[in-house]
């Protein structure tokens, strides 16, 4: 129904299923109880709204609608991304102060809801996770196995080695950071707190050595590796991940134009690292190599295939 609201759109939809419960079967009285409503039920009509709208607005309504937006169908993912993008169409135009409450209220909202069936937690960039959101997080979510932390600059290795001693079970983490190399031992924290991680996604400026060295040692269990780098990737870093991760199938990575050597117009340009025979030879053992330019991502002209059939629809980040 388009020029309505979630909120609407929702009371419309009830105020019809009670006319219809009422005439042909009332739930429980002549009057009945919109929170008496099936559970079945319950989660058909959630299911219409957004996450945003399911975590603040109809958790609050009464008991049983809180029981049922709290099912594993709805809880299990908490997108802290799509939740401001789907309702604060206005956000950037609040002061930093509203927005910044505006963000905190809707993470304990979602991580209260979560509980132990969440087990995606994707934080917002712009929420600027701390130590004390992943304290408040890590105790209520033991269940979590998939982790987005697009933003170190305000943890500490102490906060993330206490959050991480609850994350067991976590299999994929992306983590994002700026320069060299994050300013946290993000990498042999949750390598050694996590001994199912087998996916690690990345996105830096430049893949150096002493990342590469990390994550060979505190992860070798890999089995996918995908990197976005905006600058520059050094060959002997990569040669080094493809060496050291004996257990990898599959390398997304997305590099900088200058990564790529220059060639005629409408032809595809060839990733310089390819060009090393050594690594050219440990890509092949690889089920899905995956090489492209983030200047041209959208359109992968700039793309280089290694090993079987390549899977183009998956990021690298």
């Amino acid at each position: 129904m388009e020029g309505i609201s979630g909120n609407q759109y929702l009371r419309h939809l009830m105020a019809t299923v009670m006319r219809r419960a009422a005439v042909e079967e009332p739930l429980v009285s002549d009057e009945a109880n919109w929170s008496d409503l099936p559970r079945d039920l319950l989660l058909n009509i959630f299911s219409k709204l957004n996450e945003l709208d399911r975590i603040v607005n109809i958790a609050a309504v009464c008991k049983s609608w809180r029981e049922a937006v709290s099912d594993p169908l709805f809880s299990s993912t908490f997108d802290m991304v799509k939740c401001r993008e789907q309702t604060f169409n206005r956000f950037y135009e609040l002061h930093y102060p509203c927005r910044r409450s505006l963000l905190e209220a809707v993470f304990r909202c979602g991580i209260n809801l979560g509980l132990a069936n969440l087990t995606t937690l994707v934080f917002d960039p712009l929420f600027h996770v701390s130590d004390s959101h992943l304290l408040y997080a890590a105790p209520k979510c033991p269940n979590l196995r998939e982790l987005v932390l697009p933003d170190l600059s305000d943890t500490t290795d102490e906060g993330l080695t206490d959050a991480f001693k609850h994350w067991t079970q976590l299999r994929s983490l992306f983590v994002a950071y700026d320069f060299g190399s994050p300013t946290v031992d993000i990498f042999s924290i949750a390598g050694e707190s996590c001994p199912n991680l087998n996916v690690l996604k990345i996105s830096t400026t430049v893949l150096h050595m002493g990342v590469a060295s990390e994550i060979v040692t505190y992860m070798p269990e890999l089995k996918l590796l995908s990197m976005f780098c905006t600058s520059f990737v050094m060959p002997d870093s990569f040669k080094l991940l493809l060496s050291g991760l004996t257990n990898l199938e599959e390398v997304y990575l997305a590099m900088d134009k200058i990564n790529f050597t220059k060639c005629p117009e409408g032809c595809p340009c060839v990733p310089t690292i390819l060009k090393d025979g050594t690594i050219m030879e440990k890509t092949l053992r690889l089920r899905n190599c995956h090489v492209c330019c983030i200047q041209k991502y959208d359109r992968c002209v700039a793309t280089t295939m290694v090993g079987a059939a390549p899977l183009s629809n998956i990021p690298p980040s």
